[in-house]
């Protein structure tokens, strides 16, 4: 199970940046997916900034979600996320 949770970290770490589209389906079934829009709407904040800039279907939105999880603050100036931060809100959350 870490095994996987870590790759599944890294996968997110690749991918957050959105250059690239990646489909959710890819590594979040439908339950997970209903799950990280409750948890998006709830993470997201009141100014764009710290609103979720990627596609919903795509895995650098999930990813989002997860580093908010992880508790990075959601601002792009801000440090980006380490493959452990992605690690820990992954066990977390699945």
């Amino acid at each position: 199970m870490a095994l996987k949770a870590s790759a599944e970290a890294l996968r997110l770490t690749q991918v957050r940046d959105g250059e690239e589209f990646v489909p959710i389906d890819d590594m979040f079934d439908e339950h997970k997916q209903q799950l990280l829009e409750k948890l998006n709407a709830k993470l997201s904040g009141r100014t764009e900034k710290v609103t979720n800039p990627h596609r919903t279907d795509s895995l650098a939105w999930a990813a989002w979600v997860i580093a908010r999880l992880g508790g990075w603050k959601g601002y792009a100036s801000q440090r980006s996320r380490s493959w452990q931060s992605e690690y820990r809100s992954i066990k977390t959350t699945i």
